[in-house]
């Protein structure tokens, strides 16, 4: 009797555990994050990549000036996870199992307060303090326009040029025109940066290659000698022009 009594208490408290604990045995609730998405948002390692490639964009912005100080020098910096983060938009994606829209995106955008990657205010300070001047150059739509320099200017960043893909450049993916026009002083559509001479680029900044070179004419053979010297790559395993390789499907015959 008393056995039979203990069985059953013993099946009482496994049935118990399920009743509690409906995902016994599964992955704790919530949604699986994508790898990429999931290292952004959670990782140290992460961090440490941004931080250390802002740390070495410092450094080596000191040794170029030491070595040649150009007159009207800048850095070109892009925002997107560069200089703010957007692992937040990714998530709320990834949780209702959806793509990019610019309807979402700049939904999310009007509603979040933007923040900084790790070291990214700082250099942009560091640049103002040596001299330079900092030019963001985005993609992002000219109707966040206002927005996206309210965080800008409220997260703390040192900047005397932002320049968004719209009017003239709107359909300056790759950032070439915007680059041209950044260098010759004939920037188009912002009469603010009229009185902007032309600049001599020393770095530029990005988590895409277009955001360091023109990826119409160059590869990377022909700059990686330069990458961590003049032109800085920040980590995005998330999203990029590589989402939309032919060579998505690898084959495993041998």
């Amino acid at each position: 009797m008393m056995k039979r009594l203990e069985k059953t208490i013993y099946i009482f408290v496994i049935i118990l555990c399920f009743i509690v604990h409906p995902l016994y045995g599964q992955e704790k609730s919530g949604i699986k994050l994508s790898n990429g998405v999931l290292w952004v948002n959670v990782s140290d390692e992460y961090k440490l990549c941004v931080y250390q490639a802002y740390e070495n964009a410092s450094e080596s912005l000191k040794n170029i000036l030491q070595e040649n100080k150009p007159e009207n020098w800048c850095v070109v910096i892009d925002i997107d996870d560069t200089a703010l983060s957007t692992i937040q938009y990714e998530v709320l994606l990834e949780s209702k199992g959806e793509e990019y829209s610019d309807e979402t995106w700049i939904e999310w955008a009007v509603k979040d307060e933007g923040t900084p990657l790790p070291g990214s205010v700082e250099f942009t300070r560091l640049v103002k303090e040596l001299g330079g001047r900092v030019v963001f150059i985005t993609n992002t739509q000219g109707v966040l326009k206002e927005v996206t320099l309210d965080k800008l200017n409220n997260c703390g960043f040192s900047f005397d040029v932002c320049i968004f893909r719209e009017g003239p450049y709107k359909d300056d993916k790759y950032k070439i025109l915007r680059i041209k026009d950044v260098e010759e002083g004939t920037i188009q559509g912002y009469p603010e940066y009229k009185d902007i001479s032309p600049q001599n680029i020393i770095m530029r900044i990005g988590d895409s290659s277009y955001d360091l070179y023109d990826i119409t004419r160059y590869s990377f053979e022909d700059i990686k000698d330069r990458i961590g010297y003049d032109l800085i790559i920040i980590p995005n395993p998330m999203y990029g022009v590589w989402g939309s390789s032919l060579n998505q499907n690898i084959s495993t015959v041998k």
